[in-house]
This record gives structure tokens, C-alpha cells and sequence, in this order.
């Protein structure tokens, strides 16, 4: 199985999911906790506490109910009884809260109010006679209301311990609840700890290495491109640096091989793209540039002024490129007054005219008003006879035939110095083209 490959986002993602499951889970079991907590808190304030105050009021009204029952046998008197029986319906009223709270299956409420019943039946049996009560009436009557207190006191003890047994329960909820928040919190904190631990040193890891890979580039080594085996934004990174250290150190052998005057890509450049264009195999179109009279105008003009010539060819190429090419085309300088042009083979023809045609609109500018007038200059051949020689011109050797401009650069030379030769034999600026043999001149001919 292969490593897993992430993105950074991806990465701390990852690193951080168990942090976030915790947080879930410890998230969950608090929930749950306080769902405990509030079911039994409600069900101590709702059933528990109201039982164990129902039980002790049953008491009272017992007691209470007990005490104007022996009064009112003692003084007859109607008012006691009246209290008596208010007595008696307070206690039933409290047995019917009882079976609210607890339902209608509670046994022990009904167990009570049948005792109850007993216990007043025999006061009932007691106010019919006259007088006070005999003592085994007085004996009964106290062991029936025994009996009731036992049982309520029972009942009411029993509800207490309930409740404080629910009391306990919650608090050892709340503890345990703390401790596994606790738990699940410096757990948490330390799966935190060690995910960024792993995660800064991965990524700080790779930005050493990019930093160091940066001072290499900076200071020439291109070789020394960083290597990163991953999938994410440094990954990226490190691919786009190798790109661009193979991209500077192309750009630093063509500023090496530059020609110093026109700062254009020299011969070693120039063969390099040559070959690389081969190897692409896309159509290409391979232009030779050359000027006309360049050596007459040069012995008569100087040395300064011709290289203005040159240079103002050199930028009328670029310009031309610039405005009317395309990114990938290419413009080189041989040497002297020698450049090269590399296109596409259906865009030269539009790319050439328009640079004899700047460059012719630009000749006039180099001679003086005499010599531009006569269209000529006075001059001495290569033998040192006297001779007259045209105004600068401009002549364009362009090789497109496949089998030429895929092969080696040398035999792509060879064809252009051939075409070179014809469009030399033209007058005027002209480009020769080994397509169909053409030869044109720009569509508006230089003036003076």
C-alpha cells in the first residue's frame, strides 16, 4: 500500500480528527451525564421530596386528628369533633396526593387508608357512647394509631433514604463526569501536542529544505534543486523550484552566450532551442537575417554608427515579436550583423514583412541628407576599387521544410546560407522561402 498523500489542509485535517473525535465523544458523555442528572434531579424534586413531605403531614393530621378526638371525648364538645373530622379529610386529601405522585399501583397508600378507616371507626364507635372511653378502647384506639405511625414513619425513612441515595448518585455522576472531562481534556491536549509536533516538524522540515535549495539557486548551483516526495503545497513548491532552476539555468548559459551589443540569445542558445524545437517536432520556420552594404556603410559611417544599425535591427525584432508573435517565438543573434527569427511555418511570412518594413522605414535615419538623396554612397569594393553601394537592405533566408528544421542545426544553416545567397542577389529587402521558392519584397518599399 502506498503512502498515504495528502494536502497541508488535508494533513492538519487529519492530525486533528481524533482531537475533534475526543471532543466528540467527551462532548457526548457530558450530555448524557446531565441527561442522567436531570432525569434524577427531577425525579428527587417531583416524586421524592413531595412523598417525604406527603408521609410527614400524614403524621401531623394523625397526631393532630388523634389529639381533638380524645378532647371531644373528654368535653363533648361540637367544635372538637368539627376539627376532628377537618382532621380526617386533610389526612385522606394527603393519601390522595400520594397516589397522584406514585400512581394508581401504589399499594401502600391504600393499605394506609384502610387502616385509617379502621382508626376512625373506632373513635366514631367511642363518641356514640356515653362518657369517656374504657381503657381497651383507649388500649385499641392507641394501637391502631401505632400501627398508622409505624408504617407512615417506615414509609417516610424508606423515601429519604431513596432520596438520599439519589442525592449520592448524582454526585458520583458529577465526579465521574469531571474526571473523564479531565481525562478526555489532557488526553486531547497531548494527541494536540504530538499532531502539531509532527505536523511543524514535516512542514518546517520541508521549508529548511527549500530555504536551503533557494541559497543553492541563488548563488548558481541549479543542480541543487530541492526534492520533495509529497502531494501537498510544498510538494508543489518544491516541483515548481526544480522547474525554475532548470528554467534559470537555461536563462543564465543564453545571457552567458549573449551578444554584448544587442543582449539578444548567441549561437549556443540558438542551437539549443533549435534542438529542442526538433525534438517537439512542431512546424517550424527557421528565418536568417542579414544585412545588405552593412561593411561599405560601416568603412564609411564607422564602427559606432554601424552597431546603432544593428541594434535598431536587434530591437525592431523584438518589437515585431512582441506586438505581432507569439510568446514561444524566438529571436537570436548570431553575431555581426547576423540574427535569427524561429516561428511557426504559417506565421513568418507576416512576421518578416513587417520587420523589413520597419527597418526599411528606419534606414533613411542613418545616412546623412546627401547620400539619402543619391540612394547611394561612395565606397571601395573588397579588392579597394572604387564602388557605389545601395542603401542598407535587409535580406531573410526562411527554412521550413520538416526534414530541415527537425534535423540538426548545422544542416539547417547549410539550407539558410543557401536561401541567404539568393535573397542577396535580390536588390532592395526581400525573404526567400524554401516553401515554394518565393522570393517578395515588403509590401512598401524603403524610401530615399
Amino acid at each position: 500500500m502506498g503512502r498515504l498523500r495528502l494536502t497541508i489542509a488535508g494533513k492538519l485535517l487529519l492530525g486533528y480528527l481524533p482531537l475533534l473525535l475526543l471532543a466528540g465523544l467527551g462532548a457526548s458523555y457530558t450530555l448524557l451525564t446531565l441527561a442522567r442528572l436531570n432525569q434524577i434531579t427531577g425525579s428527587i424534586v417531583e416524586v421524592d421530596v413531595p412523598l417525604v413531605e406527603a408521609a410527614d403531614q400524614l403524621v401531623d393530621h394523625l397526631l393532630a386528628q388523634d389529639s381533638y378526638g380524645r378532647r371531644y371525648l373528654l368535653l363533648r364538645d361540637p367544635a372538637l369533633e368539627e376539627v376532628f373530622r377537618q382532621r380526617s379529610q386533610e389526612f385522606r386529601a394527603g393519601l390522595g396526593r400520594v397516589l397522584e405522585i406514585r400512581g394508581a399501583d401504589d399499594s401502600w397508600a391504600p393499605r394506609i387508608g384502610a387502616l385509617h378507616a379502621d382508626y376512625e371507626s373506632l373513635f366514631d364507635q367511642a363518641f356514640a357512647l356515653p362518657g369517656e372511653p374504657t381503657p381497651e378502647a383507649s388500649r385499641v384506639l392507641r394501637a391502631k394509631q401505632g400501627e398508622i405511625l409505624d408504617s407512615l414513619r417506615a414509609e417516610s425513612a424508606a423515601l429519604r433514604r431513596v432520596r438520599n441515595q439519589k442525592t449520592l448518585r448524582t454526585s458520583e455522576l458529577g465526579r465521574q463526569a469531571f474526571q473523564a472531562t479531565v481525562i478526555l481534556g489532557l488526553l486531547g491536549v497531548a494527541l494536540a501536542g504530538t499532531a502539531a509536533l509532527v505536523l511543524s516538524r514535516s512542514i518546517t522540515g520541508a521549508l529548511r529544505r527549500l530555504k536551503a535549495a533557494t541559497a543553492e539557486i541563488a548563488e548558481g548551483r541549479f543542480d541543487r534543486a530541492p526534492e520533495l516526495d509529497t502531494a501537498d503545497e510544498l510538494g508543489d513548491l518544491a516541483r515548481a523550484f526544480s522547474a525554475m532552476s532548470v528554467r534559470l539555468q537555461r536563462m543564465e548559459q543564453m545571457c552567458l552566450d549573449a551578444s554584448p551589443l544587442t543582449r539578444l540569445p548567441g549561437g549556443e542558445a540558438i542551437e539549443e532551442e533549435v534542438r529542442r524545437r526538433a525534438e517537439a517536432g512542431a512546424p517550424l520556420a527557421f528565418c536568417l537575417l542579414d544585412l545588405d552594404n552593412f561593411k561599405a556603410y560601416s568603412d564609411k559611417y564607422g564602427y559606432a554608427r554601424g552597431s546603432e544599425v544593428i541594434k535598431t535591427l536587434a530591437r525592431t525584432l523584438e518589437h515585431v515579436v512582441e506586438e505581432e508573435g507569439r510568446p514561444e517565438d524566438f529571436v537570436g543573434h548570431i553575431g555581426g550583423d547576423d540574427f535569427v527569427l524561429l516561428t511557426a511555418a504559417d506565421r513568418f511570412r507576416p512576421l518578416c514583412d513587417e520587420v523589413i518594413r520597419r527597418f526599411d522605414g528606419a534606414v533613411p535615419a542613418f545616412y546623412s541628407e546627401e547620400d539619402r538623396t543619391r540612394g547611394v554612397i561612395q565606397g571601395v569594393d573588397r579588392q579597394g576599387a572604387p564602388a557605389t553601394f545601395p542603401l542598407l537592405s535587409l535580406s531573410i533566408a526562411a527554412v521550413t521544410e520538416p526534414s530541415l528544421v527537425h534535423s540538426d542545426p548545422i544542416r539547417i544553416g547549410e539550407a539558410a546560407a543557401r536561401l541567404k545567397e539568393r535573397a542577396k542577389a535580390a536588390a532592395g529587402s526581400v525573404c526567400v522561402s524554401d516553401r515554394d521558392g518565393a522570393t517578395w519584397p515588403a509590401p512598401q518599399g524603403r524610401t530615399g
